[in-house]
């Protein structure tokens, strides 16, 4: 449950292997802004895409660092149900 996603991909694409929307907000994919890339150099495209890995690397560390925020969410929602 304390999970998300890296993909190349769509986000939506990804959508059978979340298992919360917590992990949703976490997900590293391309259209990371709703939006499509535009063209260019192959580095633009990836830059845009948030893809290089320093983007990756962000990403991983937010997600890590946002574990006890996420497992707090996590158990107060099965405490209510």
């Amino acid at each position: 449950m304390d999970s998300t996603v890296i993909t190349t991909q769509a986000h939506w694409l990804m959508h059978d292997w979340q298992f919360t929307h917590i992990g949703e907000q976490y997900v590293l994919s391309s259209e990371w802004d709703d939006r499509w890339r535009t063209s260019g150099r192959l580095e633009e495209v990836i830059e845009e895409a948030h893809r290089s890995p320093e983007w990756v690397l962000q990403g991983i560390k937010r997600f890590s660092a946002d574990r006890e925020r996420r497992l707090d969410t996590l158990r107060n929602g099965i405490e209510k149900a």
